[in-house]
């Protein structure tokens, strides 16, 4: 991977990244003939110079303030390092969080994690000033009155991650995206049909030289990217639950088209982009679209105990890594080949028509973690059948079979077992065009290693550093596999796919 990149204790990287669909449709081809496989290289070889996971932020996170309340996924500069929010609170009266250790660091009521020195700390002159106001009138007295909504003006945004959705009579969409439940309770767009989203983005051109952005739920962070660069390390909120972010370019080059996206994991719903009379707005070419679908597990959709960045999972990670612009997290927790988290969600076989259903480029099946206590037998004839059945419905689409996440439980018979056992899967098919990637028996070991998590480090490998208190990864832990899983998906499938 790109130099920049860094695997160790000392790594740090935050995600960002907007990438547009409106429905679901098979994107169009440009009249060119390469081949999927060499386009896919093209774009990975690409990523690999400049992705906003590498690209340095055009501003420095904000500084750590006293008696400030701050919510989970917040990013803060103290000193020369940068600490991501892990438990909401607020800050003690004066110091703040310091240390470079990987477990919690406690702030007033504020838990913190550390998360890399700063690789900023002076904007870049590329850079707006924002801001962020719940008075929408602020904006007419910036003479930004000409509106481009996402319910009234779709074809101006270009949207990925799931599908827009109207929020009942507002003028604003959330991105549904997996049905979460056999029931259809239990979902977060609003209506409580078991529908769940866990990454969205909103991807837009404009030549504004003051953009507004307009959020429900603002109070979260967001990401914010520009031309291919993160704004801040870390996402940015909004005071209220109906939040506009203003980004300024008066002082920063001014009038110039721009391409800006904004991404989420779920908690913010898009209300669209305000300019001047003067200003366009239109969606982006989308000709190198690459839309990929990842059925999976908490792994994949993330776990109660790790930090949240505006992304917040290996899934986006790696497809910034691989120049993939429009992943579809379909990951559940507690669920595998067979495990349904004790009949309370969906397997991957039981909601494989989200995977199907919205055509993908590539499908990624997720690693069987919940599935270990399973006999090998049972895992390889359910692996089986739902290869199969992709295959069936999607006859000309890559498949990509992970192996199995270790957790904390490595070395163990019972993991590497689960991933034999769909590697077993997969060779019994016999089909060119489905891939193994290997997390724990490919020849360099496995991604995470050791007994440990970052609560109660042993020594025993990286799991002291990588895993958070409930076993799921930190956000470093994210980082790292984000760049294990690309460099394997780029040797065993990019470099040999046609």
């Amino acid at each position: 991977m790109a130099s920049t990149i860094k695997t160790s204790r000392n790594c740090y990287f935050v995600v960002c990244v907007f990438t547009l669909s409106f429905v679901n449709v098979a994107w169009p081809q440009t009249a060119t003939d390469e081949t999927f496989g060499a386009k896919l290289r093209r774009l990975a070889a690409a990523a690999e110079i400049s992705n906003p996971l590498t690209e340095h932020p055009l501003r420095p996170a904000s500084a750590w303030a006293p008696t400030r309340a701050y919510v989970q996924g917040e990013v803060v500069q103290n000193g020369q390092n940068i600490y991501l929010c892990y438990t909401s609170g607020t800050s003690a009266a004066s110091g703040g969080p310091a240390g470079t250790g990987y477990s919690g660091i406690v702030d007033g009521t504020v838990v913190w994690f550390y998360n890399g020195p700063s690789v900023v700390n002076i904007p870049d002159p590329s850079a707006p000033t924002i801001s962020a106001t719940a008075n929408f009138a602020t904006l007419t007295s910036l003479g930004l009155t000409k509106s481009y909504n996402p319910v009234d003006s779709p074809s101006s945004f270009s949207f990925g991650g799931g599908v827009p959705t109207r929020q009942q009579n507002a003028k604003l969409v959330s991105f549904p995206a997996v049905h979460a439940s056999a029931n259809d309770t239990g979902g977060n767009i609003g209506f409580n049909n078991g529908t769940n989203n866990y990454y969205w983005s909103a991807t837009f051109v404009t030549d504004a030289p003051i953009v507004a952005i307009s959020v429900s739920f603002g109070g979260s962070p967001a990401n914010i990217i520009i031309d291919g660069r993160r704004l801040f390390p870390g996402g940015y909120k909004g005071p209220s639950a109906q939040t506009a972010f203003i980004l300024d370019f008066t002082r920063a080059g001014g009038r110039k088209s721009r391409t800006i996206t904004l991404e989420d994991y779920g908690n913010i719903r898009f209300a669209g982009v305000t300019v001047d009379v003067g200003s366009i707005v239109s969606a982006p070419f989308a000709s190198d679209r690459v839309r990929v679908a990842f059925l999976g597990s908490s792994i994949e959709a993330g776990g109660n105990g790790f930090p949240m960045l505006g992304m917040p999972h290996w899934p986006e990670g790696a497809s910034k890594l691989l120049g993939w612009t429009d992943p579809w997290n379909l990951g559940l927790g507690g669920t595998g080949y067979i495990a349904n988290a004790q009949g309370k969600s969906l397997n991957y076989m039981t909601h494989i028509a989200d995977a199907i259903s919205i055509s993908p480029d590539i499908v990624v099946v997720g690693g069987p973690i919940n599935d270990v206590n399973y006999p090998s037998s049972q895992l390889v004839t359910a692996a089986v059948s739902l290869l199969h059945r992709l295959r069936a419905a999607l006859p000309k689409v890559p498949l990509l079979v992970m192996g199995a996440f270790s957790a904390d439980r490595w070395p163990s018979t019972a993991n590497l077992n689960s991933e034999l056992a769909v590697k077993n899967a997969v060779q019994q098919l016999n089909d060119p065009n489905i891939f193994f990637i290997p997390l724990i028996s490919g020849q360099d070991g496995s991604v995470i290693s050791g007994t440990s998590r970052v609560t109660s480090p042993n020594g025993t490998g990286n799991s002291d550093f990588y895993l958070s208190s409930d076993g799921h990864p930190t956000q470093l832990g994210i980082n790292h596999l984000s760049v294990q899983y690309a460099t394997k998906i780029r040797s065993v499938f990019v470099n040999l796919l046609k």
